[in-house]
């Protein structure tokens, strides 16, 4: 039969149409549909109910406008799991059966007229056999050609299904109607009833059993992933700077702690340092004192050799190297400090043979190895045959010895040092806080400054004493000696070890340890571990930033498309089905944005390497692509997909779980 509610605007007709069709249930008192209370079913026996018996045709059509009109009238059997060619085969039957042009079945809805959507709207509430259609103003926003087409077509299906139509026209409609139930106020007015007829129509049987075919919700997905361009593009972005932080975060914890026991020994020098006593001196009239540095005394240098056996103490030669610019070709000065340092011996098992970029072959009595800050200047000034020429080295100081002779209270002798030498070869060195850099042999510098007799000083000590022999009876607080002695390491490869006996020293209150190459290391060590905080914290900014964008995009995803999740809703689906419909958009842009990464993954790290590698001047990558946190890679990587994948969806399901406004609110909503 066909039923019509009328009523002027405002009576309650759609208030009371929405209520029975379950969009509304924000109401006072009791309704019973088919003997059921409704407001004793639950949310869930509410939605399966409407799904299985009622059918809605709405004013403004509500279709999907982007989709064509076979898919929008098989929607509802798509939606309860019914296979697609099964769908499509009762949808061209009803289509048929109201001669609608074949012609237009492939056709978007958005194309078609307001009588054509009506129809097609018709034929969607009723292919699932709904045991009741509620048509909400089926005619208002038709003329009257297409009014009567509608309201012909209610009535025939009238036959087979219940029909109740909402309408303010009570004469468009007492042709067509069974019974009319006019309003006032939200009150009945009049109840006028007629014959029902009892001409049935005859449908194609469903399938009882209902099949899980879910696969109309990524159709919907993929619309929208090409609708909303920029939204994707975002959480694109977004997604790939995440996995890119994660990546880079767990290398560089891995890469880090390779980087910061290998880089700095890569100083030829690493195993030297200077070691000397403190002395405090009482400042007298005072409670304060002085704590000065002099150099050990025999007795204590005894105790360090006995103790460190793999440690051998020299007399420090720096004094006697104090003159700037003192490198010369062909006598002519270049204008450049380096530092001035020593190597035990030039034999190759005290040199780490990694280091040289450069080495020559032929063995010279002497010479000197240069870094590579310092090759590179000489390339600038001398030009690229830098390295087959022989250099001078020139230092000149005042060696002053005080006696106690008061006719004679200073002895001074003019120390003067020139000797030519061939560039032996290149270290390419960790070039973190470097400086250009001479290395000299120790032991043959000892050679060559034999030759330098202190004539004054000998003639006042009628004894010969050479540069050397000054210095190691000089007292220890004397400016000659540096106030410290040479520590070597003879144990080239044993860094670890040499470590722990810099640290042992270093623990010791009465000395003082001075090692250039530990200074960087600290330097840099701790520069690394500055870093690796900078990266934690911006992980954690950037992670939380990204789920509130995520999140704020999904929401204004569901806000965009609310009235077309609403018209899914109305029809059967549930919020599952629109969870799944966005998390898929989620699913396909955070798989497309991981593989990106694991595809750059190496070309990445190499770059940032490089960069990096460029502004420290090391050559251990700070980055390791083969770092893991089990030790499985593959374990590592699912597990890193498998957590952002469940942050995400538990932001992307909030707006569907949290939203504040009925049903029928979205349906009317212009989004």
């Amino acid at each position: 039969g066909l039923i019509s509610i009328v009523g002027k605007s405002g009576s309650g007709k759609t208030t009371l149409a929405n209520i029975i069709s379950f969009l509304d249930c924000d109401y006072e008192g009791s309704i019973y549909l088919d003997g059921k209370k409704i407001s004793s079913l639950s949310k869930k026996e509410k939605n399966d109910f409407r799904d299985k018996n009622i059918g809605v045709v709405f004013q403004n059509y509500h279709l999907i406008e982007n989709e064509n009109v076979l898919y929008n009238v098989s929607l509802p059997l798509l939606i309860k799991g019914i296979k697609k060619e099964i769908a499509y085969e009762k949808a061209r039957k009803l289509l048929k059966y109201i001669s609608f042009p074949e012609y237009l079945y492939d056709e978007k809805v958005k194309n078609l007229s307001g009588g054509e959507k009506q129809r097609v709207s018709i034929l969607r509430a009723l292919i699932k056999e709904p045991r009741l259609i509620i048509a909400d103003e089926p005619t208002g926003a038709l003329d009257k050609m297409n009014s009567r087409v509608v309201l012909n077509l209610l009535k025939k299906i009238s036959d087979k299904i219940l029909i109740i139509i909402i309408s303010h026209d009570r004469e468009l409609v007492k042709k067509y109607s069974d019974r009319i139930i006019e309003l006032k106020n939200g009150r009945l007015l009049d109840d006028e009833k007629k014959s029902f007829n009892k001409t049935k129509l005859s449908f194609l049987p469903l399938e009882k059993k209902e099949q899980k075919v879910e696969s109309w919700t990524w159709r919907f997905s993929k619309n929208i992933l090409q609708t909303n361009k920029i939204k994707n593009i975002v959480f694109f972005c977004v997604f790939t700077i995440c996995f890119i932080l994660t990546n880079t975060m767990f290398s560089l914890i891995s890469g880090m702690n390779k980087t910061k026991m290998n880089e700095p020994r890569r100083i030829l020098n690493y195993t030297n340092f200077n070691i000397s006593q403190k002395v405090t001196v009482p400042i007298e009239g005072t409670s304060f004192s002085l704590i000065k540095t002099s150099r050990l005394t025999n007795e204590q240098l005894n105790k360090y050799e006995i103790v460190y056996p793999d440690l051998v103490f020299e007399p420090v030669l720096n004094a006697l190297f104090i003159t700037e610019n003192f490198l010369y070709l062909d006598k002519e000065q270049i204008t450049i400090s380096p530092l001035f340092s020593p190597v035990y011996s030039f034999d190759k098992k005290y040199l780490n043979a990694d280091l040289f970029s450069y080495r020559l072959k032929e063995q010279f009595p002497s010479g000197i190895i240069i870094n590579n800050p310092l090759f590179e200047i000489l390339k600038k000034t001398v030009g690229k045959h830098a390295l087959t020429k022989e250099y001078e080295l020139r230092f000149s100081r005042d060696i002053v010895f005080y006696t106690t002779d008061d006719s004679i209270p200073e002895v001074v002798d003019k120390f003067v040092f020139i000797k030519k030498y061939k560039i032996l070869g290149v270290v390419e060195e960790f070039s973190f806080m470097n400086e250009p850099q001479i290395y000299f042999s120790y032991q043959q510098m000892l050679n060559d400054l034999i030759e330098y007799i202190l004539v004054n000083i000998s003639n006042y000590s009628d004894r010969k004493i050479t540069v050397v022999d000054y210095i190691n009876e000089c007292s220890s607080n004397d400016e000659m000696t540096s106030y410290s002695h040479h520590a070597f390491y003879l144990k080239n490869i044993d860094f670890p070890h040499y470590e722990i006996i810099l640290r042992k020293l270093k623990n010791d209150s009465q000395i003082e340890i001075e090692s250039l190459a530990l200074n960087r290391k600290e330097a840099f060590v701790s520069l690394l571990e500055a870093t690796h905080t900078a990266v934690d914290v911006l992980f954690a900014f950037v992670i939380i930033g990204a789920l509130v964008i995520v999140g704020a995009i999904a929401y204004s995803s569901y806000v965009l498309n609310q009235k077309q999740n609403a018209i899914l809703l109305s029809l059967g689906a549930n919020k599952y089905h629109i969870f799944k419909i966005y998390s898929s958009i989620t699913f396909v842009l955070l798989l497309l944005s991981f593989s990106l990464v694991k595809i750059t993954d190496s070309l990445f790290m190499n770059f940032i390497n490089f960069l990096i590698a460029k502004f420290l001047g090391i050559k251990e990558a700070v980055l390791d692509g083969s770092a893991t946190l089990t030790s499985n890679k593959t374990f590592d990587n699912i597990a890193i997909l498998v957590i952002g994948i469940f942050l995400v969806f538990i932001v992307s399901i909030i707006p569907l779980f949290f939203k504040k406004i009925s049903l029928i609110e979205e349906l009317k909503s212009d989004a």
